[in-house]
């Protein structure tokens, strides 16, 4: 998670690529993981992350909008 957190710090759309190379980079060097797993398993938790925030705001601007409609 410090090596996804870090990877905030690099200035691009998304994170996507800095935060896959980190984390990635990260599990081979400290677990011994093969780089190309580190990348699968960035990816696929990248995208969990991505996925949660577009429910969770979808959901927020439903809620929202029922407010305003009800006042």
């Amino acid at each position: 998670m410090l090596a996804g957190s870090l990877s905030s710090l690099v200035p691009v759309p998304g994170g996507f690529g800095a935060f896959h190379y980190i984390v990635a980079t990260a599990l081979a060097t400290v677990y011994g993981v093969p780089f190309e797993i580190g990348i699968i398993f960035a990816t696929l938790s990248h995208e969990s992350q991505t996925v949660m925030q577009i429910i969770c705001g979808s959901c927020s601007y439903v809620s929202e909008s029922l407010d305003v409609v009800n006042e």
